[in-house]
């Protein structure tokens, strides 16, 4: 694993939590409104869910495009 791997790595970690810190911040928000499950809760927790899938999705690619550069 060379520095341009590592740095991705620490990019994906990163934007996972920044979407962990939003994501809960949003959701924490719109659970103070008057009606529980509303629009806004409903949205952040789906986005929160296909962010995090695609972020991992990245993630399996590049270690897949790293298996098949070390061999």
């Amino acid at each position: 694993m060379n520095l341009k791997d590592a740095l991705i790595y620490i990019l994906f970690g990163v934007g996972t939590l920044l979407l962990f810190y939003f994501g809960s911040a949003g959701l924490i928000k719109s659970t103070l409104k008057d009606n529980f499950p509303n629009s806004q809760f409903i949205i952040i927790l789906i986005l929160m869910i296909v962010v995090t899938w695609c972020i991992g999705l990245g993630l399996r690619k590049h270690r897949l495009s790293i298996a098949t550069r070390s061999k």
